[in-house]
This record gives C-alpha cells, sequence and structure tokens, in this order.
C-alpha cells in the first residue's frame, strides 16, 4: 500500500464547484438528499458507500451531466446549469463507471479523441504531447497501436483514464479551474495499477485541479484522499479527513460489517480498514429497495 500523506487543512482551498443540499429522486425515491460538498482545487475528494448509497448520482450533479430536483450546483459561484457543455468539456474531464467501445480503435486514436473534443485550437505538437503523456500517466503507451476492443477489462479502463487526461490537458490553455471525476477508476484494475491510477490521480490533484473519485477500497481512499465523504441511503453519512471518517463505528454502521472478536484470527499490523478484520452482519443480504444505476 502507499504511505500515507500528509494532508492539508479541509477549508484550504475556496471551492470550485459547491453542492449545496442537493436532492435527486428516481422513481418516487430519493436517491439522494440533502447533501452538500464542496470541491476545491489542489484537492483529492473520495466519496465511499455501499452499492446503492447515491455515490454515482452525486458525480452526475457535480459534473453537470444531471440536474439537481432540489439544491444547487455551482461552479465558481454561477449555476452549473448555465453553463454550455462546451464550456464545460473544456474545464472538466469524466471517466465514467463503464465506457464500450463499439468501433475499432488504436489505443492512441481513443485517446486522443478526448483531445480533439476540446483542443482543436492547439497544434499537433502539442496534440501529440498530451496525447504521449495521458498513454504514459495511464500506463498505457506500450498498447498505443492495439485495438481497443482486443484489451482487457483492467487495461480499457486505464484506456479511459488516458482519454480523460488528454482532455484534461486540451482544456488547460482556456483559463478558469479544472475537476476531474473518476467513477470507480480502478474497479477492473490489478493492484500495481489501483495505486499507480490513484498516484496519477494524486499529482494531478497537487497540480491545482480539484478531483473527485469514488472508491470501494478504504486503504486506497485512506492513502490518498484530502477529504472523504461516505454516502448512506442517499444520505451523507460523514465528511472530513480519512482518519475522522474511516472508523470501526462507521465501517459497521455504512458497510454492514462488524469488528471480529478478539480471539479470532488477525494478521499482524494489518490496519483497522482492512476487509480482514471485519465480519458482516447476519441483516447484510436484507432486502433492500433497489437503488437501480445510483451507486
Amino acid at each position: 500500500m502507499a504511505s500515507v500523506r500528509p494532508l492539508p487543512s479541509v477549508a484550504a482551498a475556496s471551492p470550485l464547484l459547491r453542492l449545496d443540499r442537493v436532492g435527486r429522486r428516481i422513481g418516487g425515491r430519493d436517491v439522494l438528499a440533502e447533501v452538500s460538498l464542496d470541491l476545491a482545487p489542489g484537492r483529492l475528494t473520495v466519496v465511499i458507500g455501499p452499492n446503492g448509497a447515491g455515490k454515482t448520482t452525486l458525480l452526475r450533479l457535480a459534473c453537470g451531466e444531471i440536474a439537481p430536483d432540489s439544491g444547487s450546483v455551482d461552479w465558481e459561484g454561477v449555476a452549473i446549469s448555465t453553463r454550455s457543455a462546451w464550456w464545460l468539456a473544456t474545464r472538466r474531464a469524466v471517466m465514467s463507471q463503464s465506457a464500450e467501445v463499439g468501433f475499432s480503435f488504436a489505443v492512441a486514436d481513443l485517446v486522443g479523441l478526448g483531445f480533439d473534443a476540446v483542443g482543436r485550437r492547439r497544434s499537433r505538437t502539442e496534440r501529440s504531447t498530451a496525447i504521449e503523456a495521458a498513454l504514459r500517466a495511464a500506463d498505457v503507451a506500450a498498447l498505443a497501436a492495439r485495438d481497443v476492443r482486443t484489451l482487457s477489462g483492467g487495461e480499457r479502463q486505464r484506456v479511459h483514464f488516458a482519454r480523460a487526461l488528454a482532455q484534461l490537458d486540451a482544456g488547460s490553455r482556456d483559463g478558469g479551474g479544472r475537476a476531474l471525476f473518476l467513477d470507480e477508476p480502478v474497479a477492473s484494475l490489478d493492484l500495481a495499477h489501483q495505486i499507480g491510477l490513484m498516484e496519477a490521480a494524486r499529482r494531478i490533484a497537487d497540480r491545482g485541479v480539484a478531483v473527485l473519485a469514488i472508491l470501494h477500497d478504504l486503504n486506497l481512499a485512506a492513502s490518498f484522499a484530502d477529504e472523504i465523504v461516505a454516502l448512506h441511503d442517499g444520505r451523507l453519512a460523514a465528511r472530513g479527513r480519512p482518519s475522522e471518517v474511516i472508523t470501526e463505528a462507521l465501517v459497521e454502521r455504512v458497510f454492514a460489517v462488524s469488528p471480529r472478536g478478539a480471539g479470532e484470527t488477525r494478521a499482524p499490523g494489518v490496519p483497522v480498514i482492512a476487509p480482514q478484520f471485519f465480519s458482516p452482519r447476519g441483516d447484510l443480504t436484507r432486502s433492500r429497495a433497489p437503488h437501480g444505476t445510483t451507486s
């Protein structure tokens, strides 16, 4: 596991994006209710929570993909709903939870689409440099000539990360704050690439970009986040520094697992947030109302 870095104060920077008591209803049910969140330049915010907690819905609201049914979303003090799709594309990039490719594309060409979407005023040299940098950052440079449809799931995921990075680079000349949104970016990756991707996201944040990532791995969340937002049943369960949010009490309440008994075997030095330190509660599989695709 990557070492835990010193974390700045949660209030260290003014927000780029502000979500104020946002709510979203689907099928007559609140999938998000009264959730507030600030995203600041230079900070990596991680959203955690069980399946159906509303994580993806929160991310889609933050990036302007959907509109809230209540509350507001502002980008630098202006309602995000008033911003054009082009304006948003120059200032934020989104790596979705799943992105299918229906046509034959070389990896480098697919990554280039991210740049071309908003970088038409940039030179060919700038385009080439940005694509190469994105390929390296996502560790897919060796796959540049491959047909993306022949790649493994994890390799394709890294290619889509590179595409988002290229888009972010392409919009960097237009001024203003920028944001990167990552919806479960490490879900299909092996351990080395999970850490590598989060290290890349951390470097992007350190360059002044506001980064929002949805993660299920609490170890990664604790290692890389400046701030963690925990959602439970569409509501804010906790928000703060990793040490403040990821506690035994929260893991038990939000994720329906309990600390193992003192007599059970624990590997030496295993942190409290590791799954082997907990056992599922008996009510983990209890019937719950469907949440659709709002994980």
